[in-house]
This record gives structure tokens, sequence and C-alpha cells, in this order.
């Protein structure tokens, strides 16, 4: 909505935008776009009049700093069920837990399999052909560059206040730090558990052994891993030690970069400093956005990022401010002047 306010109070300033705008708006991203190719498909012609695309966000952090991501992870989508049946367990409905000497559990099934897929402790994908994939590349020298200079302005016990965490991972008995940390973070094959469904847990207790139970996880993709490689993967794995489990694999996209030198980022970065701001240059964010279906379909360039400070994405409080009482953080109103500025300067350079 602040970038709709941008382009009416635009229009009825000076009568038209600096550009032409194509809007692509979908409401699907949290999901893995399932649609979106579909999408890009149909209006291919028409997205292909475009020159770049831009993907309006708040991302400036709480002390008002500027983090200015070069590109983005991958990710797929997945759910993981397992039944009674054929191999044991309780078919048609939960059984007394009583029986548990007799009868094989769906939850116990469940657990095994989602601990043959990652090594939580060391943070390693155990699935093979996943850690090997010889598509995994970074970080490049460029990459490097980025991280050397993102690594003076960085603060890991800031994140961690900023994260409501204690402690990072550990890595051969020590905390993870420096360019290490950034490694670990942003450029390795992921996988997280979103949640685990089955059974009974409520007040009191239901001694039962449930004959049905899911999970739902996302897998991250570091560049420039391909979906369908780790599709293929993660099935054969299932498949061949886990056959009661039923995998779905669902939506999802590659992973996108942009270099640093490219004009459209060093005209969005332009635009920061004539705010007062100084970004600082991420060679990755550590989630994910369809990009790469521009970049690889359409062979656009893509930007992202904006002023004002927002947080808890994804979560039911997440939240953009408004208007700060700090006069470094940028609110609503920030972000609409950096976004008109943003498209006189596209006009201007590109």
């Amino acid at each position: 909505m602040a970038a709709f306010n941008v382009f009416e109070e635009m229009e009825r300033e000076v009568g038209e935008l600096p550009v032409n705008i194509i809007f692509a708006i979908e409401g699907e991203e949290e999901l893995g776009s399932p649609h979106m190719h579909a999408f890009i498909d149909e209006y291919a012609e028409k997205l292909k009049q475009s020159t770049a695309v831009y993907f309006p966000m708040f991302f400036e952090a709480h002390d008002g700093s500027i983090r200015f991501f070069l590109g983005v992870r991958g990710v797929i989508e997945s759910k993981i069920r397992c039944k009674g049946g054929n191999w044991g367990g309780p078919i048609n409905q939960n059984l007394h837990s009583s029986y548990s000497g007799l009868v094989q559990s769906p939850i116990f099934k469940l657990i095994e399999a989602l601990l043959s897929l990652k090594n939580d402790n060391t943070n390693e994908i155990l699935v093979p052909g996943i850690m090997e994939d010889p598509n995994i590349i970074g970080p490049t020298q460029e990459d490097k560059e980025v991280i050397k200079e993102l690594l003076i302005n960085l603060d890991y016990e800031e994140i961690k206040q900023f994260l409501g965490v204690k402690k990072f991972r550990e890595k051969d008995g020590k905390e993870l730090a420096g360019e290490e940390a950034v490694l670990e973070w942003l450029f390795k094959p992921g996988l997280s558990i979103n949640g685990i469904v089955g059974g009974y847990y409520g007040e009191g207790g239901m001694t039962i052994i449930p004959h049905e139970v899911h999970a739902n996880l996302d897998i991250r993709l570091p560049p420039f891993q391909e979906v369908e490689y780790v599709k293929k993967c993660y099935q054969a794995h299932i498949n061949k030690h886990y056959p009661m489990l039923d995998l779905q694999l669902g939506a999802g996209y590659e992973p996108a970069k942009i270099s640093p030198s490219h004009p459209l980022i060093q005209a969005t970065k332009s635009v920061y400093e004539e705010c007062g701001k100084n970004p600082i240059f991420y060679p990755l964010l550590a989630g994910s956005a369809p990009f790469s279906m521009f970049q690889s379909i359409l062979k656009l360039p893509f930007v992202f990022g904006g002023l004002c400070h927002g947080g808890r994405a994804h979560s039911p409080l997440e939240y953009a401010v408004i208007k700060s009482n700090d006069p470094h953080v940028g609110g609503i109103l920030e972000f609409e002047k950096f976004f008109a500025q943003l498209f006189d300067e596209f006009a201007q350079k590109l």
C-alpha cells in the first residue's frame, strides 16, 4: 500500500510516473509461489518489456542501519506423512499404548526418518547427493569481498538479542562467529522442520499409539542448487529407506543472485546514500523469494529493499513502523520518500 501511495501522489503532483510500471502481485510467497511459474509463462511477452524487477520491502534494522541483500536462497516446501500399514502400526484408528510391545508407532517411524535427513548438531544434510552437489557455487571471490566488508559491521551479540536466542550453533566445540558463521548461515544446504502434528497433546494424558502423523518441512538451496535435482535426492532417500512414508515435495524455486557492481544495485545504493544511509551489503538473504524465475526465464535483474523498520516476518505479530520515535530509524513515510526517489533514479540510470 505504501508503494501505491507513492504512485498516486506522483501522478497527482507531476502528472505521470518517471518510469512505466508493470505490476506482478502474488500472495503465495510463503507457500513457495506454486503458481508464479505459470503466471510468468502466460504473461512472458508483457513481462519481457521490463528492464528490471523491484521488490519493495522494509529492510531497515531496528538501529536504523540498512541491510542490502544481493540475492536469495532457493526453497522447496514439503510434507511427510506416516500411517500404519503393511510395515506395521495401527491402520484405521489410534491404538491403546499397552500394545506397544507388539505394534510399531508411526510417530517413532516419522522421527527416525526426520533424523535421517539432517544432523542438526552439525548442520549437515544427510541425504546422499545434497552436500556433494557440484552445482553448489560459493562463496565466489565477489562474495568473499562482500563478506569481508560485512564482518566489519556485523555484531553477532546484537543479532542474537534481536532474534531472541542465547547462543548460535557450535562447530568443533566453538560457537559460530566471523566468516564461518556467514558461510553456515547463507551458503550451505538447509532443512527446517516447521511442525509435527499427530496423536494427543492436551490436558491430562491419553495412552495411545496414533495411527497417523504429519510433518511440514522447508528445504533451503544455496547458489546454485536446482530444485528438481534436490527433489530427486530427497525422494530417492525416502523411497529407499522409508517406503512407508508419503513424501510430498511441493512448490519451490531456485536461488538468485546479482552482482554488487550491477547498475541497478549502484542506483539503489545512491538513493540510500541520498537518504543519509550507508547500506551494509550481504551476499544473500537467508530466506527465499521467487526472483530466480524473473532472472532465469525473463533474463531480468532484480533488487529488493527499502527504508522503514519491520520485523517478525511470518509471525502473527509481524509489524512495520508507521512513525519512529528514534530519528535514526525510518517509518512508512521514509519508505515512501525512498521509493519515489528510487524510481526517479531508475529513470535516469537505466
